[in-house]
């Protein structure tokens, strides 16, 4: 009977899981991708543009620049402190097309770290693709 009692009692082998962080790595690698691209979006844009267009996209670059900053920090957030600045009308259709990307992973992030990350980007993005 003592045998019985005891049958039950036995510690379960746990098994190991991925970290959330290992398993969004490939969608903050996506994020960090689609911000450098912005990134040359705007410097190409910088080399060509009229003098009082320069302000706009150097602010428009600065603010895709710390986004890329800190994906490579993943999991840490953007400086909440950036201004909310209007994307120059050459950039909003990217800036579109990256906000809907963003929400995507954030939903799909393991990590909350990544998601409250990718999904602040991404309102980022959508409030500066205003027209």
């Amino acid at each position: 009977m003592a045998l019985l009692a005891t049958a039950g009692c036995h510690s379960r082998a746990r098994r190991p899981t991925a970290k959330p962080a290992t398993v969004d790595a490939e969608a903050v690698e996506a994020a960090a991708s689609r911000e450098r691209m912005i990134v040359a979006t705007c410097d190409a844009a910088i080399a060509r543009a009229a003098v009082a267009d320069l302000p706009a996209l150097q602010v428009a670059r600065a603010v895709h620049a710390t986004h890329l900053a800190a994906l490579h920090d993943a999991g840490a957030l953007p400086s909440t402190s950036a201004p909310s600045t209007v994307a120059p009308r050459r950039l909003i259709p990217v800036v579109r097309q990256s906000a809907s990307e963003l929400r995507g992973l954030a939903i799909r992030a393991r990590s909350g770290a990544n998601a409250a990350l990718f999904a602040s980007i991404a309102a980022s993005h959508e409030v500066s693709a205003v027209d």
